[in-house]
């Protein structure tokens, strides 16, 4: 069974478990997400924002989040920030399940549109899948 949580002070260290592996294919974002929450650069904290997990027995197996975009003068405009999913898991339906997690608060905060903007070559190919799902996300 996987669960699905909100992060909060309470329970972000969490994260943690999920730094190694993806240093290890090369991703920084999850020691970022780590450090940004620590530093109070981003916390998810905003109205509307906010930063999920999936949990499977006692292990943490994906985050994802939902950021305002500050790089659009739409207030309403959000972007998809720190989505990873553990190697394990993925083609599995957890990284969907994350992302209507995502997508269904953006739609509670009336944002005009989301983005999601892979930075690796592979990562593209999840623009592709995510924007064949969710239309709205650009």
């Amino acid at each position: 069974m996987i669960d699905l949580i909100a992060f909060t002070d309470d329970n972000y260290e969490m994260i943690e478990s999920l730094v190694d592996e993806s240093k290890q294919e090369g991703f920084a974002l999850v020691q970022r997400t780590i450090d940004d929450w620590n530093d109070g650069t981003n916390r998810f904290s905003h109205g509307g924002e906010g930063l999920w997990g999936l949990i499977s027995g006692a292990e943490l197996i994906g985050i994802g989040g939902l950021n305002i975009d500050p790089y659009v003068e739409d207030r309403g405009a959000g972007r998809v920030r720190h989505l990873y999913i553990r190697q394990a898991y993925r083609r599995k339906g957890c990284a969907t399940l994350l992302m209507d997690t995502i997508v269904g608060r953006h739609d509670r905060i009336s944002a005009s549109s989301a983005c999601l903007r892979p930075t690796r070559p592979l990562q593209r190919f999840t623009n592709i899948w995510v924007l064949s799902i969710y239309p709205g996300i650009k």
